[in-house]
Order: structure tokens, then C-alpha cells, then sequence
């Protein structure tokens, strides 16, 4: 019994403990709910970074929480665009395919990274991991700003002009000759960022769709749902059989149960507020996200 509540519980020096623990949990699960109500962007990225610095919680069971998290967030949100039809399955299946693979090879990484380069010594592990995000934030920011639901669906994408190897066709769209083999990298690369980092890659994935793949914007979500939670079971299963917890499903449901109730105030708030600057508002509060993991960072 006590090897199963330290698998589904691990314990580790939190900076709080007990009702103030889960309180900071529950607003923190409240924060990213509201934002992906407001902005309809998921705040996954953000939530392995601030589990880690307000809470304490080591790196890599911050990365299979949030997963764990993420798994629920985004069937519910796959499962309701499929019925309306805004999933291009075939697509959903080539980078998914990549994705489960690279989301297992993310987890072995991370041991790497844990194990061999910082040599179990958990500063020196918070430091590349703090490095990796403040790189993956900036990007993030780089993507909101570019706008790049503009250039979707032009004549001939970056994957349908590769010339090497198998084409597929996306008849249901009207892609024809999109590139195999590019589309499983993308996913295998977007899978290993999975399994380090703990982020679904949505916000990232989307704007691939569109862009590299040449996906309508009506079918980008939906279909990114459909690759975000594959990539997020296949990372989930991966890490509940590592020798070390890695995931806490206390965190990964108080942050579920917030989040729901935060989605419908962040839905509820975004009809009073001009949309037109809604990527500089979010751009705005990823360059904050930085900010304090640079903080963090300094004071290691």
C-alpha cells in the first residue's frame, strides 16, 4: 500500500505544505484555465516552469502531472471538435505516429539529462530545464506575434515541396503530395519536447498545421487536439513505468478540477474585451513567465 501511495503521491520539499500547498495549486490551476478560456490557447507550457518555481515541485514530476493534466484537457476538447467534424484524421495519424515516438525517447532524455549531465544534482537540473523553457517561451512569443493563421492554405507548402520520399494526400482537404516523412519528424521532434518538458505542443503544433502542412485554420485546432493527446498518453505511459515517480495525480487533479471552473470565467470575461490585441496581451504575460524563471535562474 505504501509503494502505491509514494507511485500515485510522491512526496518531495515542496515550498508549502498541507492547505497552503493545494490553495497555490488550485489558483495556479485556475490561471491556466482562465487563460485558455480567454485567449483560446492552452497554458500548458506555462504550468511545468510555475509548478517547479511557486511550488517546489521537482522538474520531472512536474513534467508527468502536467501531462497527466494535459490528457484530460485535451480529449475533452478533441472529442467535441471531432463531432464537428474539424479533425483531419489522416494527418492526426502521420504526426502522432512521430509524436508517441518521440514523447518516449523526451522521458529517456530526460534521465539523460538528469542522470548524466547534471549527475543527479538537482540545481544544476533546474538550471537546463529552466534554459529550455525560457527558450521555448521566447519562441512561443515569436509565434504569437507572427500571425501565421495569415498564410494558411496557400498553393503549395514547405512539406507538399520536399521531393524525397512518400507522399501522402489529404483528399479531405484538398492537400495533395504533402510530404511523409516531414510530417512524422515534425511530430517526433514536437513528441520529444513532450517527454522532457512536459508541454502538449500545442501552441507550437497549430501554427505547423498551417503553416508547414497547409491545414485550413478551422481544421488546425482540432487536429492538434488529436496529436496533443496521443503524444500525451504515450508520454503518460512512459514515465508511470520509470523506476522514479514521476507523476502526482493529487497535482495533476487539482489542477484538472481549477482549470475547468477557470476555462468558464476565462470564456465568460473574453466577451467584454477587444479581441484585436488578445497575441499582445498573451505575448505580454509569456514575457512575464520568463522574467520569472530568468529570476529563478539567477538566484540558483
Amino acid at each position: 500500500m505504501s509503494e502505491l501511495l509514494q507511485l500515485l503521491a510522491p512526496q518531495f520539499a515542496a515550498h508549502f505544505s498541507g492547505i497552503a500547498f493545494y490553495a497555490t495549486l488550485i489558483l495556479l490551476g485556475l490561471m491556466i484555465g482562465f487563460l485558455t478560456g480567454f485567449f483560446g490557447v492552452g497554458g500548458g507550457f506555462l504550468t511545468v516552469p510555475l509548478l517547479n518555481i511557486v511550488l517546489g515541485v521537482p522538474y520531472e514530476i512536474a513534467v508527468g502531472s502536467d501531462l497527466s493534466f494535459i490528457i484530460g484537457t485535451s480529449s475533452s476538447g478533441f472529442l467535441r471538435q471531432a463531432t464537428l467534424g474539424k479533425v483531419e484524421y489522416k494527418t492526426v495519424g502521420c504526426i502522432a505516429g512521430g509524436s508517441i515516438a518521440g514523447a518516449v525517447v523526451g522521458d529517456i532524455l530526460q534521465d539523460f539529462l538528469i542522470f548524466s549531465v547534471a549527475g543527479g544534482q538537482r540545481s544544476v537540473f533546474n538550471s537546463i530545464m529552466h534554459s529550455l523553457f525560457v527558450a521555448l517561451l521566447l519562441f512561443t512569443v515569436f509565434i504569437i506575434l507572427k500571425q501565421p493563421g495569415s498564410k494558411a492554405g496557400r498553393a503549395h507548402t514547405p512539406l507538399q515541396r520536399l521531393q524525397f520520399g512518400p507522399k501522402v494526400d489529404l483528399n479531405h482537404d484538398g492537400l495533395e503530395q504533402v510530404n511523409l516523412f516531414g510530417m512524422i519528424l515534425i511530430g517526433f521532434l514536437v513528441g520529444i519536447l513532450t517527454g522532457v518538458m512536459g508541454i502538449g505542443g500545442g501552441v507550437l503544433m497549430v501554427p505547423i498545421l498551417l503553416l508547414l502542412v497547409g491545414l485550413p485554420a478551422d481544421k488546425a485546432s482540432g487536429t492538434s487536439l488529436g496529436i496533443v493527446f496521443l503524444a500525451a498518453s504515450a508520454g503518460v505511459m512512459k514515465k508511470a513505468i520509470s523506476t522514479t515517480p514521476k507523476i502526482s495525480l493529487p497535482i495533476t487533479m487539482s489542477l484538472l478540477v481549477a482549470s475547468v471552473i477557470g476555462v468558464q470565467i476565462g470564456i465568460h470575461m473574453v466577451q467584454n474585451f477587444d479581441t484585436s490585441r488578445f497575441r499582445r496581451y498573451f505575448a505580454l504575460i509569456v514575457i512575464g513567465a520568463v522574467g520569472l524563471i530568468l529570476f529563478d535562474l539567477l538566484i540558483l
